[in-house]
């Protein structure tokens, strides 16, 4: 009976002990997820839920600031979910601040980041909408406020690249459009005011031949027809050299689509295009050079052929030699070969 009893003693300590160790391991865990910590909700606005399940942790220069979840679909074609932030991160959140979905290419896990534009920004207060960078909302802030990346390499080019191609749009049509518009209106006043001049000398020419048919005052009222036909058709001169240089500016604009892609990549030319472009040059210096070393490796490969067949009909005169004094009966003479060489020259008779 003693020992069952230390022995229940025993398994109740160990069961005990592992419990006490589980419940440890869950309360450090919940602990460090922010579980019992204060938090402050958001509305967050998104184009789509395409990888967004359960609770998408959001992430501040890799710190977790809170998650987002409750993802429902509006009338307004828009997903909506709500954004709980950590109190002590409450502050994070800016009227300059959008919602990036990335996704881990090869985990495939989702995550949200929080990113802030440049300067000081006001705070919002609980509740206040956040909106993604693939809303319309989302994508207003980002040009207004220069909001910047930080993250990983992958997620970077992904976020500048989506940037760029953002950007190409609004630049195109504040610039080319602009003044393609200009131009049609431009030439929608130059042919209202030919049509004008057109009538206008018919029926100058008309009071003319009636005026000299009939008396000298209506010659003069056609002189003076003329003279406010000829004031139009230097303002219509004008508008028309207007219209060409705008004309000018837009086939430019489109002959040259690579110089606006160029000012949004590297606006000064400093981070890309001019080491681009020194890189290049240093290649080009380096090409002749190339051609010069591969001429001089070719010219002593066909040298070293040369020497190589040279070698060899030496080689094989050597050979040949060595043969005609292994058979020279004097060199051999302690041989059975040259003996019997010997005794056959001994033989032959005189």
């Amino acid at each position: 009976m003693a020992n069952l009893k230390y022995t229940k003693v025993f398994v109740f300590s160990f069961i005990s002990v592992a419990v006490v160790a589980v419940v440890i391991f869950v309360m450090s865990i919940l602990i460090s997820e922010k579980v019992f910590s204060a938090k402050q909700h958001f509305k967050a606005a998104f184009a789509d839920a395409i990888g967004l399940k359960g609770n998408v942790p959001v992430m501040f220069k890799g710190f977790k600031i809170g998650y987002i979840k409750d993802f429902e679909l509006q009338e307004d074609n828009r997903v909506y979910a709500d954004l709980l932030i950590y109190e002590e991160y409450e502050k994070l959140i800016k009227e300059n601040c959008i919602l990036y979905k990335t996704t881990n290419p090869i985990s495939s896990v989702t995550s949200i980041l929080l990113l802030a534009g440049e300067g000081k920004s006001k705070g919002v207060k609980p509740g206040a909408m956040v909106y993604g960078f693939d809303t319309p909302e989302g994508k207003t802030l980002l040009r207004k406020y220069n909001i910047g990346f930080s993250g990983d390499a992958i997620s970077s080019l992904m976020f500048k690249f989506d940037a760029i191609l953002e950007g190409i749009n609004p630049v195109f049509i504040d610039s080319t459009g602009e003044t393609l518009m200009r131009n049609i209106a431009s030439l929608d006043t130059t042919f209202k005011r030919i049509n004008s001049i057109v009538y206008n000398v018919d029926e100058t020419m008309q009071m003319v031949n009636s005026g000299v048919r009939s008396s000298k005052d209506g010659a003069f009222k056609g002189l003076a027809k003329l003279d406010d036909l000829v004031t139009e058709l230097e303002l219509t001169s004008q508008n028309a050299r207007k219209l060409m240089v705008g004309i000018d500016e837009t086939l430019a604009n489109y002959k040259k689509p690579d110089s606006l892609a160029i000012k949004m990549i590297d606006p000064t030319g400093e981070n890309f295009i001019k080491p681009v472009q020194k890189s290049l040059e240093s290649v080009n210096e380096l090409l002749p050079e190339i051609t010069k070393l591969l001429t001089y490796s070719n010219d002593q490969t066909t040298n070293l052929s040369l020497i190589q067949e040279k070698i060899k009909k030496v080689l094989d005169d050597f050979q040949t030699t060595l043969q005609i004094l292994n058979r020279n009966p004097l060199i051999n003479l302690n041989t059975d070969v040259g003996k019997k060489n010997v005794e056959q020259g001994k033989k032959r008779p005189r």
